[in-house]
């Protein structure tokens, strides 16, 4: 049983009701046993590595939950993942509030006509008991629901039929299975403590009232309640038999009576810790070594019961009430501190209940007049973060740590490019180019906190860029050329390349790097792979300049129009004669799929993907007035010759280019000396490679008034 207080004899007769329930909108993860104790392990370590510094805070100014709330009829409790949990009753009315881990509050109804509700949990999974009245002459029933995943377990009657009830404990053992105490009226007006599984009744344990039990991590089951004004106790571990119980006896002899109804909890494998007040004295004890025989003082003038909880640190925390204020003390338990005002505002809280969640803070309920309270010790988080990078080219990358400082169960960045993330140390792209705000609000136990870097983040247009040329051809062209070409403002150490294409059209037959303004590098690594499947049609390709001993560095220099390999296609004899495929670069194709990158510094930069490569249909019997680019003279290649006859033509006399789209070497639409030039430049000191067609005949793909044979 978690942390609850329930009203006493509600024994009245009333109306009949009807069970209320919703979607419950929340993240939930189910896990099984093994998961179930490597969470608790998890927890466990980050709790300690969380130290203790919350523990002496200072509660917050109290917020309040609920008006018109039942007088002692509620409880609460924190699952694994932080979520906090209430359950209520106002106006009959079982209410149960969720303070989710990351700053959100879901409410659920979960039954009319209810009382006294009790709640444990399993993993994250919560378990409700509680009160219900179906019928009017037949009074309270208990009742039982879960809450497993994101939606409430349609509820069941744990009581046997026309059972009148009071005071229902739950607890959860070990393997997620609820077990359920209460007080029954069925044989009379003296009340019968009973207990009971899923399954049906498990023992009827004698006349008693006000029942508490615990399980231990050996599945015994120890139950205490109150019997003629004092505590009694009884367990499955004293039997021979699973599940069968000797009577119950005395626990406290020696404290006098009346005592208030016991709270224990499980610390550790078999430790119980038992709290209740007697006299106005608050007693705790526990059963190492031999029992209970023994108490501890805590305090004097305290009045109801005293709230309970054990820690996933195995401190121990304990609320009470005492002359209107309520009080708390919290610690290992064998040196406890002395107990403390939980709040002083010179207003009463009344029936303080206390709990503990995994950083080791105390959020704790109380009453005020008819209104429920909570407050908390936990400290607001403070935010802080750092970021990798402030700027940088489309599309850009950044990490971002967080620093943040507290108890945080929840993270919200917000990227000024309308995205969000609610991971703990985001990785985010821009796509755009802009400037871009960033905050982060961190969330706990204790409230929320934000930061912002102060300044923006500047994304600039990429200078990298990589495309693909046009070409003309005519139906079955063999081995054309169709060139990919590259502009970039950085060194680059390898690239990747893939394309898409139309298989129905074109036939891919190899990548050529040796034409290209790479062939000088000496690249170490040159690589491609071919599907012409219809289903699966690309070409992808890798080129690293550099990759084997001795490592000179070596890069491709930042240039414009720079040719990084040619894409070699026969078209299909059954093209169209008129019309035009593509051939495009295409992101996460081939297998496995691969991107369009430069590799810059060993990262990976994205350069922009620029036009897809047009190939242009012409007509067969055009095939007369193919050539190749720079081809001067028209001998089917191109050398020093070819810068000759350009020269001779132009500045001494001599007989006409006979085709000027070859002579045209830059594809300027032109004839002139930087024609010659660019040729010579090539040949002889690496320079640019000539456009298409080049290095086979083919059509000139430039609109312009030059043709060959005019």
């Amino acid at each position: 049983m978690d942390n609850c207080l329930k009203g006493l004899n509600l024994r009245a007769e009333g109306g009949a009701t009807t069970h209320l329930s919703r979607s419950f909108q929340m993240p939930r993860i189910q896990a099984s046993n093994r998961e179930h104790g490597l969470l608790k392990i998890a927890l466990i370590v980050m709790t300690f590595m969380a130290g203790h510094g919350t523990l002496m805070a200072q509660f917050h100014a109290p917020n309040i939950i609920s008006s018109n709330v039942t007088a002692d009829s509620y409880c609460l409790g924190t699952d694994l993942f932080e979520n906090l949990h209430i359950a209520y009753v106002t106006e009959g009315v079982l209410n149960l509030r969720t303070l989710l881990a990351d700053g959100r509050v879901t409410d659920l109804l979960v039954s009319a006509d209810s009382a006294q509700p009790d709640l444990d949990f399993f993993s994250v999974s919560l378990h409700l008991a509680y009160l219900h009245r179906t019928e009017a002459e037949l009074g309270y029933e208990v009742w039982y629901s879960a809450q497993v995943g994101q939606a409430l377990r349609a509820p069941e009657r744990i009581s046997r039929a026309e059972e009148r009830c009071n005071e229902p404990a739950i607890e959860v053992d070990l393997r997620g299975n609820p077990f359920f105490a209460w007080e029954s009226y069925t044989g009379g007006e003296e009340a019968v403590i009973q207990l009971a599984n899923l399954a049906g009744n498990v023992a009827n344990l004698g006349p008693g009232q006000s029942p508490d039990l615990v399980i231990d991590q050996q599945q015994n089951i120890h139950v205490f309640f109150l019997k003629e004004g004092v505590i009694h106790y009884t367990s499955d571990a004293a039997s021979a038999e699973p599940r069968t119980f000797p009577p119950a006896v005395p626990v406290f002899e020696d404290v006098p009576g009346p005592h208030t109804a016991p709270k224990a909890v499980l610390a550790g494998r078999m430790t119980i810790y038992l709290a209740f007040a007697a006299e106005g004295i608050v007693h705790l004890a526990n059963n190492i070594p031999d029992g209970f025989s023994d108490t501890r003082l805590i305090d004097t003038a305290a009045t109801g019961s005293p709230s309970i909880h054990i820690g996933t640190e195995g401190n121990l925390a304990l609320s009470y009430q005492k002359d209107g204020t309520a009080y708390y003390l919290s610690g290992n338990p064998d040196d406890l501190p002395t107990p403390r005002v939980i709040i002083d505002d010179g207003e009463s809280q009344f029936a303080p209940v206390i709990s503990t969640d995994t950083f080791g803070n105390h959020p704790v309920l109380f009453q005020r007049e008819n209104s429920l309270l909570m407050t908390t010790n936990a400290s607001p988080p403070t935010a802080a973060f750092s970021i990798d990078r402030l700027s940088g080219i489309v599309p850009l990358d950044i990490q971002l740590r967080d620093e943040s400082e507290g108890d945080i169960t929840a993270w919200l960045w917000t990227f000024g490019d309308g995205t969000v993330s609610v991971s703990s140390d985001p990785v985010h792209t821009y796509p755009e180019v802009g400037e871009y705000e960033i905050n982060l609000t961190v969330i706990g136990p204790g409230g929320r906190g934000s930061a912002g870097l102060g300044q923006a983040v500047e994304v600039t247009e990429s200078q990298n860029r990589i495309w693909v040329d046009d070409v003309r051809v005519f139906p079955g062209m063999e081995s054309v050329y169709i060139p990919v070409e590259l502009a970039h403002d950085v060194p680059v150490q390898a690239l990747q390349v893939a394309a898409t294409f139309d298989p129905a059209h074109l036939e891919i037959t190899s990548v050529d790097f040796l034409l290209t303004n790479i062939r000088s590098l000496g690249a170490e690594l040159l690589a491609y792979n071919i599907s012409n499947d219809p289903g699966l049609p690309y070409v992808t390709s890798g080129i690293i300049f550099d990759i084997e001993p001795p490592y000179d560095g070596r890069t491709l220099p930042p240039g414009e129009n720079q040719r990084i390999l040619n894409i070699v296609a026969d078209v299909s004899p059954d093209a169209p004669t008129e019309g035009s495929t593509a051939v495009r670069l295409t992101n996460g194709v081939g297998e496995p799929p691969l991107e369009n990158i430069l590799t810059v510094d060993s990262m990976t930069v994205l350069p922009r993907i620029g036009k897809p490569g047009t190939v242009f249909f012409s007509p067969a019997g055009l095939s007369q007035g193919a050539f190749v680019r720079g081809d001067a003279d028209s001998n089917g290649v191109v050398n020093i010759s070819d810068a000759v006859v350009i020269l001779g033509y132009l500045f001494l006399g001599e007989d006409p280019v006979e085709c000027l789209d070859a002579g045209d070497a830059n594809d300027s639409g032109t004839i002139n000396v930087a024609d010659a030039a660019y040729s010579l430049n090539f040949l002889f000191r690496g320079g640019m490679i000539p456009p298409p067609p080049f290095p086979n005949p083919g059509l000139d793909p430039s609109d312009d008034q030059l043709g060959c044979g005019d």
